[in-house]
């Protein structure tokens, strides 16, 4: 009974203890968080994200003088898969011939059509030939028997002879007429035939054609190599259903893996400290415990506007210097690019260093108290800064604004 008398008491005194861990302690164990002064190599570096390709590749592109036939735009219609390690003369992609199917049979009709006029016309023309030389056949026999009868009728009275040679003057007239005919004809249909052969010929020449750019829409591997696809105005892949245009007929490439770069962008206010041939460490999100050394290759001279974003970015361009056999164009890469290197230097966090107009200072451990130390900052970079005056090796500095410490006066350095 006298311990029931008691129990609200000691809940009430349980509540102010939790309270106080809760609110209090942990502030105060917030403020107690201390580092040492350590030497080391100091870094300064421009971090960005990038994406892998290659130097060098061997673009593979889609049938070409499709806008001879009026195609401009052509379908894909099966691909390898991306990643796929080809041979030389393996499947790629093929492209849907539906358009050139339709103008093929359509030039078939043409030149089915074309065929057989040319062969009415040959017809014509033999016939018409043959009874031109047939005429000229019988005005001839004509000619040969007034002939005769003007060498009988010189014994006739000179009328009868005049009117004989006056006929077979007619008949020489009319033969001469006759194989002047014969040559014009001849000349007006060998050009009717000449014509239609070569409807007959363009029509074929176009079927020809069509068949060898059909063939063109199964595409092979030029070589051995790594597929990767393109991509189109849009940034978007070129893969089955996507349209492959007359501008831009690239379908996918194979890139020479002997030889890696990566493209990244760099925001107009740390592009002044990249310079070609700078140091860069670049790693890579698919694995995390690969790193390669590289080099700045090339740095845009003209920046691009980010998108959703009034900033310019700059195109920047690394090189690796070496290869890991597991990495692939396209892989995301992290790239730290080097811009200072200090060693055997001071370093604490930037968590460490306070300000107070043009004064820095940190927070020191000294024994059971704090100090309040005035330091002079060196290169910083977005984690850590260089100490030059004002700490030692081991000192613990606080990375939290002590409480107790904040109105105490700083130790200002001796000059």
């Amino acid at each position: 009974m006298k311990l029931k008398k008691y129990w609200p008491i000691l809940a009430g005194i349980v509540a102010l203890i939790i309270i106080y861990f809760l609110f209090f302690n942990k502030k105060e164990e917030g403020q107690k968080i201390t580092v040492e002064v350590r030497k080391g190599t100091f870094k300064d570096q421009v971090e960005s994200s990038g994406e892998l390709q290659a130097e060098f590749s061997e673009d593979i592109v889609g049938p070409s003088g499709l806008f001879r036939f009026g195609i401009y735009e052509v379908k894909v219609e099966n691909i390898a898969p991306e990643g796929t390690e080809v041979k030389k003369g393996d499947f790629i992609a093929s492209l849907d011939k539906s358009q050139l199917t339709t103008q093929i049979n359509q030039a078939q009709v043409e030149l089915q059509k074309a065929s057989a006029q040319l062969s009415q016309y040959a017809i014509d023309s033999a016939l018409n030939l043959s009874q031109a030389r047939v005429n000229i056949r019988n005005i001839a026999f004509e000619i040969e028997k007034k002939t005769l009868i003007v060498q009988q009728s010189k014994y006739e009275p000179p009328a009868t002879i005049k009117d004989a040679e006056l006929e077979l003057e007619k008949s020489k007239r009319e033969l001469i007429k006759l194989r002047e005919d014969y040559i014009l004809r001849t000349r007006q249909e060998s050009t009717k035939l000449n014509s239609a052969g070569l409807d007959v010929k363009v029509q074929q020449d176009r079927i020809n054609n069509l068949e060898a750019v059909q063939k063109s829409f199964l595409i092979n591997a030029p070589k051995n190599g790594l597929l990767v696809y393109k991509t189109d105005g849009y940034g978007r892949k070129i893969q089955a259903g996507s349209s492959v245009s007359l501008w831009d007929p690239k379908v996918a490439t194979l890139p020479d893996l002997s030889s890696m770069l990566t493209k990244t962008y760099i925001n107009e206010v740390d592009i002044r400290k990249i310079k070609k041939d700078q140091k860069v460490e670049v790693g890579f999100d698919a694995f995390p415990n690969i790193t390669l050394p590289g080099h700045v290759f090339t740095v845009a001279n003209m920046g691009e506007n980010q998108s959703n974003s009034d900033s310019k970015v700059f195109e920047v361009m690394i090189k690796l210097d070496k290869l890991h056999p597991a990495i692939k164009p396209g892989m995301s890469t992290k790239n730290a690019i080097l811009i200072t290197e200090q060693k055997n230097k001071l370093k604490v966090p930037l968590d460490a260093i306070f300000t107070d107009k043009n004064l820095s200072y940190a927070y020191v451990k000294a024994g059971s108290g704090i100090d309040k130390k005035e330091v002079k900052i060196g290169l910083s970079n977005e984690n850590e800064a260089v100490v030059e005056k004002g700490l030692n090796t081991d000192d613990e500095v606080y990375l939290l604004e002590p409480e107790s410490a904040k109105k105490k006066s700083v130790i200002r350095l001796s000059k």
